[in-house]
């Protein structure tokens, strides 16, 4: 489902993508919206809690915003956006954990997910990719997640119902959210940052690879193309 969420109050609309800054995002709307935070930032990913217009709660809602809202949305680096929702989703384990993905790896790719030596994260960052590969090509009885598929398939999904005005990034986040606050009128609250990537034992530069650059150019080719990312 297209994940647009539209302001009434400022005529914009929002697409969400997830691990690209969308926690910060979704809830620097709900206080635009209703004057405070909410007291659990997460919750704001839960619809019946966050009280957000949702395009698919709010249909109608959102196509009327289309006609005279301005409509954004923010990228990320795909490879290292799947290597966050690989270290934050599936190497550590949460309430928000996905625990069919980690069993999957365990039990079909070899995976520890111990969060031992840099060999053995690097070797199960790579057979994460090797599942994601999988998923894309239905090689697995797994559902394709908007969480590591192209921020690409979302985008072009998107379009089918709305032009994107603009598309920030979040390496530039703050800049390119102080670009929409300015173009909206919605600058009456500073953007926050919420739910940032926890720190990892190891980062992105250590754990890339010959293996997991060729993989992630295989999965991630559209994106590194069409919003001018290298890894």
């Amino acid at each position: 489902m297209t994940a647009f969420i539209a302001s009434p109050k400022f005529k914009f609309v929002y697409l969400s993508i997830p691990k690209a800054g969308c926690t910060s995002v979704k809830n620097w709307i709900y206080r635009l919206e209703n004057g405070h935070y909410l007291n659990e930032p997460l919750d704001i990913h839960k619809v019946e809690r966050s009280h957000l217009v949702h395009f698919d709660t709010n249909r109608s809602q959102v196509y009327e915003a289309f006609r005279s809202s301005f409509v954004f949305t923010m990228v990320r680096h795909p490879l290292k956006r799947a290597y966050s929702l690989f270290t934050e989703k599936i190497l550590q384990q949460s309430q928000y954990a996905f625990g069919g993905v980690r069993r999957k790896l365990k039990d079909q790719y070899g995976a520890s997910l111990q969060i031992g030596s840099l060999e053995e994260c690097q070797s199960d960052f790579l057979a994460f990719l090797n599942f994601v590969r999988d998923t894309q090509r239905s090689k697995i009885d797994f559902r394709l997640d908007w969480h590591w598929i192209p921020q690409t398939a979302i985008v072009r999904d998107a379009l089918k119902h709305r032009t994107i005005d603009f598309i920030g990034r979040v390496e530039t986040m703050d800049l390119d959210m102080q670009f929409v606050m300015n173009r909206t009128g919605a600058t009456e609250t500073k953007f926050p940052r919420f739910n940032e990537s926890p720190k990892v034992k190891y980062s992105y530069d250590d754990i890339l690879t010959g293996r997991i650059g060729d993989i992630g150019r295989l999965i991630y080719e559209n994106d590194l193309e069409n919003f001018a990312y290298a890894l």
